[in-house]
């Protein structure tokens, strides 16, 4: 390995998205991206950071990349971006955890490193072994015996109150040791490499009942689809799908263009969002964010995709996008005769705040007004 290496250091994964230039074991600039932006934001902020050290992309040695365990959405924007800088460069690829970069960047020698995986539970590492698993909070609690606890983020840190646990908050440059280790160890494979999401892919929408404990491997309910921001050229996909969604508003081509359009100055934060699986969408939803209260505007899922999590999927990116948007609440309306949505909802935490009485036509019906608080 090159003494002076030259790297560029992405991670994705959690509250503190950002990308970074190192030369030996040394960083030399640094940027963090907008929660929730960051696959927008990465390319310019890598071609920020190569101008302020005077380099061009050909004189990096390699490239590291935080795979996980995090935001779903947020460790698929980093691995993209990396995989697909070192495919059309030929640089070498380290992909590292989020938990060992955790425990290096707080010279973790015994004990777990924990972050936040929502719902109650978190993502662990225990050293020396490398072990990740996930737990419950009171599970961890009751396994660290006293031995030190590393956390990421200060609401974690409040939830392990009992544990004493030390914060320490990640940023990207902090994965630098980890990925030096890595490319000693050879590096990883590009082609091969994907995200370290702990508990499997199919089990990060699943949400457990109320008072039960969360399994750890649930039912298959994602079978191959995966939620990404939408397209202007997804238009005449979602036109299809509203239309063939009697149940769902019907917005005009118009209105359709404004929500996939990027959002104008001075103007309530939107977003779009479809289900995909490679081979077509099958299910979009639509929110938006004002005054710290995000309203869910539009959701359908294609009548003969249902019944798979898609439409729960779709509510989970949702509720991430309007956290990252610093929602206080997500709020939506829905036809009182909608059960399946009715409960998909109430499986999420919203809870019934009041009724418009035949608010909706073709037919005639009332709308349901719903809402969620979010908290972390």
């Amino acid at each position: 390995m090159i003494a002076k290496e030259r790297l560029l250091l992405i991670d994705t994964c959690g509250e503190t998205a950002g990308v970074a230039l190192s030369a030996g074991d040394q960083v030399l600039s640094a940027e963090d991206l907008v929660r929730g932006s960051a696959s927008a934001e990465i390319v310019s902020a890598v071609r920020r950071l190569l101008l302020q050290t005077g380099w061009r992309l050909q004189d990096l040695h390699a490239v590291g990349v935080v795979t996980g365990p995090g935001s779903f959405t947020g460790i698929r924007a980093g691995l993209a971006a990396a995989k697909g800088l070192c495919e059309a460069t030929g640089l070498p690829l380290a992909a590292v955890s989020r938990l060992a970069v955790l425990a290096d960047a707080a010279s973790l020698q015994d004990g777990f490193a924990a972050l936040d995986a929502g719902r109650g539970e978190v993502y662990v590492r225990e050293q020396p072994t490398g072990r990740e698993w996930l737990s419950s909070t009171d599970d961890l609690a009751a396994t660290s015996l006293g031995r030190l606890v590393v956390v990421a983020e200060a609401r974690l840190a409040e939830r392990l109150n009992a544990c004493s646990p030390v914060l320490h908050p990640l940023h990207a440059a902090d994965a630098l040791r980890a990925v030096l280790q890595r490319l000693k160890d050879d590096g990883s494979d590009v082609a091969i490499t994907d995200a370290n999401y702990v508990r499997e892919e199919r089990d990060i929408y699943l949400r457990p009942a109320e008072g039960a404990k969360a399994p750890s491997s649930g039912v298959a309910m994602i079978a191959g689809w995966s939620v990404r921001r939408a397209l202007r050229s997804d238009a005449e996909a979602i036109l299809a799908i509203e239309q063939a969604c009697i149940e769902a508003p019907h917005w005009s081509p118009a209105v359709w263009r404004g929500a996939l359009a990027d959002t104008a100055p001075g103007m309530p934060a939107r977003a779009t969002f479809v289900a995909d699986d490679g081979k077509g969408i099958a299910g979009f939803a639509v929110v938006s964010c004002a005054g710290g209260v995000a309203e869910l505007e539009n959701i359908a899922v294609q009548p003969d995709a249902r019944c798979q999590g898609i439409g729960r999927m779709l509510c989970r990116e949702v509720i991430d996008w309007s956290r990252s948007r610093a929602a206080h609440a997500l709020e939506l309306e829905v036809r009182a005769s909608s059960a399946g949505a009715l409960a998909l909802y109430r499986s999420l935490g919203f809870v019934e705040q009041g009724r418009r009485r035949s608010y909706y036509r073709e037919p005639i019906e009332d709308a349901v007004l719903m809402s969620v608080t979010l908290q972390g």
